[in-house]
């Protein structure tokens, strides 16, 4: 897996400018970014000038990562190896999103 990370960290470094396929990736892997429990209770919605937008299922949810929001940059840029966030926002969706 690290042979994998250490790619794609130098893919992402080439194609930083598209952050649609950032974000692709970033959806595809959020699971094993951020854990399976984490990965259940949101996900990527739109990234943007480094800005990541998370959804979350709840008020709950939102407090937690909102407080977890610097661990959470950190592990997202430490497992691509590139600075793919400087912050996250988060809001709440409903099942309709």
């Amino acid at each position: 897996m690290n042979s994998f990370q250490s790619c794609l960290g130098k893919f992402l470094k080439y194609n930083s400018c598209d952050e649609e396929v950032l974000l692709v990736f970033l959806r595809e892997l959020w699971p094993q970014i951020v854990g399976e429990e984490l990965a259940a209770n949101c996900s990527p919605s739109r990234l943007k000038s480094n800005r990541l937008i998370l959804k979350v299922s709840s008020e709950a949810w939102k407090r937690e990562l909102v407080n977890l929001n610097r661990t959470m940059v950190r592990t997202i840029n430490d497992y691509w190896k590139v600075r793919l966030v400087e912050k996250i926002d988060v809001q709440i969706h409903s099942k309709r999103d």
